[in-house]
Protein backbone atom coordinates (compact mmCIF):
# COMPACT_ATOMS: atom_id res chain seq x y z
CA UNK A 1 0.00 0.00 0.00
CA UNK A 2 2.87 2.23 -0.88
CA UNK A 3 0.71 4.44 -3.62
CA UNK A 4 0.50 7.86 -2.90
CA UNK A 5 -3.00 8.90 -2.28
CA UNK A 6 -4.64 10.92 -5.13
CA UNK A 7 -6.28 13.75 -4.35
CA UNK A 8 -10.19 14.12 -4.28
CA UNK A 9 -11.05 16.28 -7.12
CA UNK A 10 -9.08 13.48 -9.64
CA UNK A 11 -10.57 10.32 -7.58
CA UNK A 12 -12.41 8.55 -10.49
CA UNK A 13 -15.34 6.78 -8.73
CA UNK A 14 -17.19 4.31 -10.25
CA UNK A 15 -18.22 0.51 -9.39
CA UNK A 16 -15.36 -1.98 -9.52
CA UNK A 17 -16.94 -5.08 -11.62
CA UNK A 18 -18.21 -7.32 -8.70
CA UNK A 19 -18.28 -5.08 -6.11
CA UNK A 20 -21.86 -3.87 -6.11
CA UNK A 21 -23.46 -2.39 -2.74
CA UNK A 22 -26.10 -4.51 -1.50
CA UNK A 23 -29.47 -2.60 -0.63
CA UNK A 24 -30.30 -3.32 3.23
CA UNK A 25 -32.97 -5.03 4.46
CA UNK A 26 -36.57 -3.50 3.80
CA UNK A 27 -37.08 -3.73 8.24
CA UNK A 28 -34.17 -1.12 8.49
CA UNK A 29 -35.06 2.10 8.15
CA UNK A 30 -33.47 5.39 9.23
CA UNK A 31 -34.26 7.57 12.34
CA UNK A 32 -33.49 10.66 11.39
CA UNK A 33 -30.42 12.59 9.71
CA UNK A 34 -27.11 12.08 10.93
CA UNK A 35 -25.03 14.84 12.47
CA UNK A 36 -22.39 15.82 10.17
CA UNK A 37 -19.47 15.18 12.31
CA UNK A 38 -20.45 11.86 14.03
CA UNK A 39 -17.90 9.16 13.09
CA UNK A 40 -18.89 6.47 11.44
CA UNK A 41 -17.45 3.03 10.95
CA UNK A 42 -17.86 1.44 7.79
CA UNK A 43 -16.33 -2.27 6.85
CA UNK A 44 -16.46 -2.83 3.08
CA UNK A 45 -16.24 -6.35 1.67
CA UNK A 46 -14.23 -6.67 -1.31
CA UNK A 47 -14.34 -8.82 -4.39
CA UNK A 48 -13.03 -11.60 -4.69
CA UNK A 49 -9.90 -12.71 -6.44
CA UNK A 50 -11.41 -15.76 -8.32
CA UNK A 51 -14.99 -17.74 -8.37
CA UNK A 52 -15.13 -19.85 -5.29
CA UNK A 53 -15.35 -23.67 -6.66
CA UNK A 54 -18.19 -25.59 -5.62
CA UNK A 55 -18.35 -26.88 -2.31
CA UNK A 56 -19.52 -30.15 -2.85
CA UNK A 57 -17.72 -31.04 -6.06
CA UNK A 58 -14.15 -29.81 -4.66
CA UNK A 59 -11.77 -30.79 -1.82
CA UNK A 60 -10.92 -29.21 1.09
CA UNK A 61 -9.28 -25.84 0.15
CA UNK A 62 -6.17 -24.97 2.72
CA UNK A 63 -6.29 -21.54 4.24
CA UNK A 64 -3.13 -20.34 2.77
CA UNK A 65 -4.63 -21.45 -0.97
CA UNK A 66 -7.86 -19.72 -0.11
CA UNK A 67 -6.83 -16.51 0.73
CA UNK A 68 -3.97 -16.17 -2.39
CA UNK A 69 -6.26 -17.41 -4.70
CA UNK A 70 -9.80 -15.68 -3.40
CA UNK A 71 -8.80 -13.41 -1.11
CA UNK A 72 -8.61 -9.44 -2.11
CA UNK A 73 -6.37 -8.57 -5.09
CA UNK A 74 -3.61 -6.51 -3.97
CA UNK A 75 -4.59 -4.15 -6.38
CA UNK A 76 -7.95 -3.63 -5.42
CA UNK A 77 -7.13 -3.47 -1.98
CA UNK A 78 -4.41 -1.01 -2.96
CA UNK A 79 -6.86 1.43 -5.08
CA UNK A 80 -9.73 1.45 -2.29
CA UNK A 81 -7.35 2.24 0.50
CA UNK A 82 -6.38 5.27 -1.71
CA UNK A 83 -9.62 6.39 -2.84
CA UNK A 84 -10.93 6.47 0.78
CA UNK A 85 -8.04 7.81 1.70
CA UNK A 86 -8.56 10.76 -0.56
CA UNK A 87 -12.41 11.16 0.29
CA UNK A 88 -11.05 11.91 3.87
CA UNK A 89 -11.55 8.84 5.75
CA UNK A 90 -8.99 6.92 7.54
CA UNK A 91 -8.38 3.38 7.30
CA UNK A 92 -8.53 1.28 10.69
CA UNK A 93 -7.68 -2.45 9.28
CA UNK A 94 -7.18 -4.35 6.35
CA UNK A 95 -7.79 -8.36 5.90
CA UNK A 96 -7.18 -9.31 2.09
CA UNK A 97 -7.41 -12.80 3.13
CA UNK A 98 -11.00 -11.95 4.69
CA UNK A 99 -11.42 -9.21 1.74
CA UNK A 100 -11.95 -6.90 4.41
CA UNK A 101 -11.02 -3.23 4.90
CA UNK A 102 -12.89 -1.17 7.81
CA UNK A 103 -12.71 2.71 7.44
CA UNK A 104 -13.81 5.70 9.02
CA UNK A 105 -14.24 9.28 8.77
CA UNK A 106 -17.89 12.28 9.58
CA UNK A 107 -20.95 11.23 8.51
CA UNK A 108 -20.21 14.89 6.18
CA UNK A 109 -16.98 13.09 3.72
CA UNK A 110 -19.42 9.54 3.80
CA UNK A 111 -22.46 11.65 2.43
CA UNK A 112 -20.14 14.40 0.45
CA UNK A 113 -19.18 11.64 -2.27
CA UNK A 114 -21.26 8.65 -3.76
CA UNK A 115 -18.39 6.25 -3.02
CA UNK A 116 -20.18 5.32 0.00
CA UNK A 117 -23.77 5.64 -0.60
CA UNK A 118 -26.48 2.97 0.63
CA UNK A 119 -28.83 1.78 -1.53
Amino acid sequence: MSNPSPEPDSVDLRPLPGSEPRSAPRAIQAAGPVPADTTIEITLVMRRRGELPDPAAAAPIPASALAADYGADPADVDLVTATVTALGARVLSVHPAARLVRIEGTAAAHERDSAFAAS
